[in-house]
């Protein structure tokens, strides 16, 4: 199987879960990397991340498409953070057979990844992010379950990774002006990793920064940027209270 992901947080969780399941993983870190593997070896199901570096999701999945059988035919899983009917769409329109949502749940991949060696069409969705309004900062019983999905050990292990990742995208964030593209960018990526751990505070911050930088609102900049970095910042403490 080949796990295409440029979130090293994300990469880790989704790795131990597929591999929890009796999968050989190879991990590809953005879209040109996923192409040169799969010219290189033919895998069995490709799960792919639709917004990464280099190359997206739907370009490598259209390239994919484009070779002869049977890489060409291989079936394609889009992962993605956003839960907008058009993602949905241009996921499936780029040849991708399965669509699901951050925070990914190890019961839905494995129903998305049955489907598609079965070549039957299916969409997984995930817990919308924009549903945590008034939600606390961290989700445990999510937690608990990721627990039971990962391992405890491998649960630890992808937390110290996620905080690790977390300092790094909120020190990236701080150094940023108020471009709409970079500031959409570094709030996707920040809000994809917050989510597939439970922390429903940053994640439903980070998306309303993207939101917002979707639309060029640059009045809403400034204030949702400090949010999400004080949300950021009180990760830790939220994780020792837990």
């Amino acid at each position: 199987m080949l796990l295409a992901e440029d979130n090293a947080t994300n990469q880790f969780a989704l790795r131990r879960m597929l591999e929890n399941m009796g999968a050989e993983v190879t991990p590809a870190k953005d879209g040109r990397e996923a192409l040169s593997a799969v010219r290189a070896h033919a895998f069995d199901i490709i799960v792919m991340d639709v917004m990464m570096p280099e190359l997206d999701g739907l370009s490598a999945a259209r390239a994919i498409r484009a070779m002869d059988a049977p890489r060409g035919k291989t079936p394609i899983i889009a992962l993605t953070a956003s839960a907008f009917a058009e993602d949905r769409e241009a996921a499936l329109a780029a040849g991708m057979e399965a669509y699901a949502t951050k925070p990914i749940r190890a019961r839905g991949l494995l129903e998305a990844i049955e489907a598609c060696l079965k070549r039957e069409p299916v969409s997984v969705v995930g817990e919308s992010v924009s549903a945590v309004l008034n939600m606390p900062a961290l989700d445990h019983k999510f937690l608990e379950q990721m627990a039971e999905d990962l391992g405890p050990m491998h649960l630890s292990k992808a937390l110290e990774v996620f905080f690790v990742d977390l300092r790094k995208r909120a020190d990236a964030l701080r150094s940023e002006g108020e471009d709409p593209d970079r500031l959409r960018k570094a709030a996707h990526a920040i809000k994809g990793s917050a989510a597939s751990f439970g922390f429903l505070r940053i994640a439903h911050v980070a998306e309303e920064l993207e939101t917002a930088a979707r639309l060029g609102e640059r009045a809403r900049f400034s204030g949702l940027k400090s949010a999400l970095l004080r949300e950021a910042d009180a990760a830790p403490d939220h994780m020792k209270a837990a």
